[in-house]
């Protein structure tokens, strides 16, 4: 007993220095010897944050993906080690294909290091991979708004806004992952909205009705649901599940969305009732007044009411922020993110504030000034900075 007491307590004592050394095994490519550099550690010490990280990221790159899920989630969510432990967590567990424990493995590290940018990167390309575009755009609208100094968000962001995400592109990674985690709820409603937009319409129904089962109280997935049956000619779905108690605008999270207001207005109107048709699309433009689709649906209905000078100011409208939003798509094409070019960081500015983004218009141009100001502090050479960005 005296002789294991001093064996944990020199390990123990000596725990720094394994450590060190193992990560040194790792960098060198080593993984197994990295292991073993730590086997005894974690025996004697099994809650070593540190030596869980560098066991399991070893795991990791010798892809012994459950070695590593289990190892990595050992590592305590109050230690500075789950920050690139919850990472790594979630890395793997999407290359092995459980995207729902990823997903949330994600959002604990972001709420327990906000500022980190890694976590909320690996959500927004999870969240892609989902074909949830808007929910990703919503993670970096968010990281905006609480953190306007990292302006390194802004041409990520302004790429989400105005490029659609390909739906081919994400099937045969969805269909590889449901086949090894069967029955993953957001999986199972992108593979239904991945083959409606395909216009496979007999899968993608196939895909929604599993999808619905899953998680029938899901707002969003029922949202999505009442739209694929709009836009297939299924009023009556569209209807009752529009009209459920899960969708009822009674709740403030379903007021507050014009997907909603948009698909009641879309569902009146195939009703031939275009007075709530109307109603629900100035719901919608009253939450996103610069939707083109928006407005030219609320164009399309005053037209049919006679009101004609009002429906072609409207569509005059929507034909101008469209053309906007096409400039910004080439802008962000064609944008260097290491060395932006002045003018066009002004441009995209003025065209943000034309649909309605006048944070991210000033973010802009916050890089306009920080590239010319780089730009003057390296005409005069090498030494001190004649200027510091704001």
């Amino acid at each position: 007993m005296v002789g294991l007491s001093f064996v944990r307590w020199h390990v123990l004592a000596a725990a720094p220095t394994s450590v060190q050394q193992a990560e040194r095994a790792l960098g060198r490519g080593e993984n197994a010897r990295a292991r073993e550099l730590l086997q005894r550690l974690l025996f004697f010490d099994p809650k070593n944050d540190r030596a869980l990280l560098v066991t399991g990221v070893s795991f990791n790159a010798d892809r012994r993906f459950p070695e590593a899920i289990a190892v990595l989630s050992r590592i305590s969510e109050n230690s500075d080690e789950f920050e690139q432990g919850g990472v790594a967590l979630a890395a793997t567990l999407i290359v092995d294909g459980d995207l729902e424990r990823a997903e949330e493995v994600l959002a604990r590290v972001i709420r327990r290091f906000p500022r980190s940018r890694e976590p909320l990167d690996r959500l927004v390309r999870l969240f892609l991979q989902e074909l949830r575009q808007r929910e990703a755009i919503g993670l970096l609208e968010n990281r905006w708004q609480r953190f306007p100094d990292d302006l390194s968000v802004l041409p990520d962001l302004l790429e989400l806004q105005v490029k659609q995400a390909s739906s081919h592109q994400r099937v045969q990674f969805l269909e590889t992952v449901n086949k090894k985690y069967p029955r993953q709820g957001p999986v199972v409603l992108a593979l239904a909205r991945a083959y409606g937009l395909m216009g496979m319409t007999d899968k993608a129904e196939e895909w929604f009705e599993a999808a619905v089962e899953l998680r029938p109280k899901d707002r969003q997935t029922l949202l999505t649901r009442a739209e694929f049956a709009l836009e297939f000619g299924d009023l009556a779905t569209a209807k009752a599940l529009l009209e459920s108690d899960e969708l009822s605008s009674n709740n403030p999270e379903i007021a507050r969305s014009d997907h909603y207001w948009w698909l009641r207005s879309l569902a009146a109107e195939q009703s031939h009732d275009d007075e709530s048709a109307l109603r629900h699309i100035a719901q919608a433009l009253a939450i996103r007044p610069r939707d083109e689709r928006y407005l030219l649906k609320q164009a399309a209905l005053l037209r049919k009411m006679g009101k004609q000078s009002e429906a072609a100011a409207l569509s005059q409208h929507a034909v101008e922020l469209a053309e906007v939003r096409k400039r910004l798509l080439k802008l962000s094409n064609d944008l260097d993110r290491d060395r932006p070019v002045p003018d066009d960081c002004q441009e995209i500015a003025e065209a943000l504030e034309v649909l309605g983004e006048p944070s991210q218009a000033v973010g802009w141009r916050r890089i306009r000034q920080a590239v010319l100001i780089q730009d003057l502090n390296r005409s005069f050479g090498p030494g001190r900075p004649v200027a510091q960005p704001e």
